[in-house]
């Protein structure tokens, strides 16, 4: 095993490659060969692929070891371009990066984890957030929520240390990878006190070059005031283009899933719980600024890996962006949100 000091740093030979959370690339002919990244940290090792930092063995029994991701999906950046890698390793690395953006983009239409595909109608403050992967390759990588014709709440996690020249986003579309507009970014605006280990005030506002144009299919949502508060149980709806199941694949339409406000004391007992176990300690305590939902002691529906920065919604009202979770629709411990109500202060005072 092996750890890179920094995301461009490299130790014995090893690349670190930028924020690979999905790593569909690796697995071309190299199944045996794997990558996880601790949050800004990158290790090679041999074994499979556990993305979000949810280990299992091959028994199917959780084991530890790994980092608590944030469910963005970043596939690959172009940080291969060590200098003292000989240049025939740079170009095998660059070239299998490129076959992976391939294999990265899915086609099948399917169901999120417990939901059902849906419209951008539906949701037209839906916003679809692209990495450039060596600025030619756009692909979705985490979702937002249109505020005004220039600003999208999302997730600080997805853009921590990246520029706005590598992000751009798709409005009005249902689909990951075609339709509507395409909106350059200007800024990234990042909550200040933004804790990339704990995910702590995991918010960020995202400005755009070019307004977007209000239509069916794009329109801003309402955000949750201060004192908008959520009954324990009340269903919420979740809704983005990420994985249909943990460790499954993406689908090409929008997806949406209906789960519950889960009560702030158990979702944290219950992380607490995780955290106390043998290497699970890089678990993040659940702050007030977050809120769980999920089914409680059942599972089965739930945002997952590249629902990022996506919406929870209640009658038509933004109160969370998703954030983190114990694998995906996991019945013990529910998916994690930044709780809008929170930082609606800041929302307005930055969008």
């Amino acid at each position: 095993m092996r750890c890179c000091s920094s995301r461009t740093d490299r130790e014995e030979g090893f690349v670190c490659l930028h924020h690979l959370k999905t790593l569909c690339w690796l697995t071309v002919k190299l199944t045996a060969l794997d990558m996880r990244v601790r949050k800004h940290k990158c290790t090679l090792f041999l074994s499979s692929y556990r993305p979000m930092g949810r280990q299992s063995d091959s028994s199917g029994k959780r084991s530890g070891g790994g980092p608590t991701f944030s469910r963005a999906k970043r596939n690959m950046e172009a940080t291969v371009r060590d200098p003292q890698l000989p240049e025939s390793i740079m170009r095998v690395l660059i070239l299998l990066a490129i076959l992976g953006a391939a294999c990265a983009v899915p086609k099948q239409i399917n169901r999120i984890v417990g939901g059902d595909p849906t419209t951008v109608q539906n949701y037209p403050y839906m916003s679809n957030m692209q990495y450039g992967f060596l600025g030619i390759w756009w692909y979705q990588a985490c979702g937002g929520s249109l505020l005004t014709s220039t600003s999208i709440l999302s997730a600080a996690h997805c853009y921590y240390e990246d520029s706005p020249q590598e992000w751009r986003v798709r409005l009005g579309t249902s689909f990951a990878s075609s339709g509507g507009s395409i909106h350059a970014v200007s800024h990234l605006v990042l909550h200040p006190q933004y804790d990339d280990d704990s995910l702590d005030n995991d918010v960020a506002v995202v400005r755009l070059s070019n307004p977007a144009v209000y239509s069916n299919s794009v329109q801003p949502i309402s955000i949750a005031g201060i004192n908008y508060n959520v009954p324990d149980g009340t269903p919420v709806v979740a809704a983005g283009w990420g994985r249909l199941e943990y460790q499954g694949g993406f689908p090409e339409q929008l997806q949406h899933v209906s789960v519950n406000i889960i009560n702030q004391q158990i979702c944290a007992e219950r992380y607490a719980y995780l955290k106390s176990q043998p290497d699970y300690d890089y678990i993040p305590d659940v702050t007030n600024g977050m809120l769980c939902a999920g089914i409680l002691d059942v599972g089965g529906k739930d945002a997952c890996q590249g629902d990022s920065g996506g919406p929870l919604v209640h009658n038509n009202v933004l109160i969370g962006v998703v954030s983190w979770g114990h694998e995906c629709a996991n019945a013990t411990y529910p998916g994690v949100n930044a709780r809008v109500s929170y930082f609606s202060n800041w929302i307005v005072n930055n969008a």
